[in-house]
C-alpha cells in the first residue's frame, strides 16, 4: 500500500524504491503490524512525496521571522540556552523526557549517551520515559525480587491460556500484542 512505500534519493543522486515489507518469521508479529509501524514510509522523507516539505535544515526565530541556521548555530543556541538556565535557576530546572524499551524512540540503552548527559552533566532529576511521570524506583524494585520489568515474552503470551492486565488498554499501545497473542 502507499502507507507501505517510499522513493528515497540515495548519496549518487539516484531515485530508489523503498518497501516496508513485515517479517512472515518474525517470533514476535509474525508478519502482522500495527496501524503505526504499517504506516512507517508515510514518515520517510522522500523528495517525490509530500514529506519533501519537511525542515532540511534548523531555524531560529528572530523576532518574527524564522533565520536558517547551520546544525553547528543551532546546537551552539540550544547549549548556551540550557548552560544559561541551569547557571540561573539550578540543575532541576531542566527536565528530560525519553524512552525506555522501544516504541516510538528507541531503547533506553540505545538512548543512553542522552540519559547521561542529562544525568551528569546537566545534573538534572528531572528524567522520565515515555509512559510515567517521573524516572522512579520501579524497575530496580522489580529486579530486587527477582524479576526483571520487562518480565514476559511474546512467547509466553502466545503460550497462555489466560492474559490478566491492568491498567492497559493494548489494542491501542501495542496493537500487534493484543492481535497476535
Amino acid at each position: 500500500t502507499e502507507t507501505m512505500y517510499s522513493v528515497v534519493k540515495g548519496e549518487d543522486g539516484n531515485l530508489y524504491n523503498v518497501l516496508i515489507i513485515p517479517a512472515q518469521d518474525s517470533p514476535i508479529n509474525r508478519g502482522n503490524y500495527s496501524i503505526r509501524g504499517g504506516s512507517n514510509a508515510e514518515a520517510t522523507y522522500s523528495p517525490t512525496k509530500p514529506t519533501r516539505e519537511r525542515l532540511h535544515r534548523p531555524l531560529i526565530r528572530v523576532g518574527d521571522e524564522f533565520m536558517p541556521v547551520t546544525w553547528e548555530e543551532a546546537i551552539d543556541l540550544v547549549a548556551r540556552v540550557t548552560k544559561g538556565v541551569v547557571d540561573k535557576y539550578g540543575p532541576d530546572s531542566v527536565a528530560m523526557k525519553g524512552h525506555d524499551h522501544g516504541g516510538a524512540g528507541a531503547s533506553y540503552e540505545a538512548n543512553w549517551a542522552l540519559w547521561k548527559f542529562f544525568m551528569v552533566a546537566v545534573g538534572t532529576r528531572m528524567l522520565s520515559i515515555h509512559n510515567r511521570p517521573a524516572n522512579n524506583a520501579e524497575p530496580w524494585g522489580q529486579r530486587e525480587r527477582g524479576v526483571h520489568e520487562l518480565n514476559y515474552t511474546y512467547e509466553d503470551a502466545r503460550l497462555a491460556d489466560t492474559i490478566v492486565l491492568w491498567g492497559a488498554n493494548t489494542f491501542i499501545n501495542a496493537t500487534v500484542f493484543y492481535t497476535q497473542h
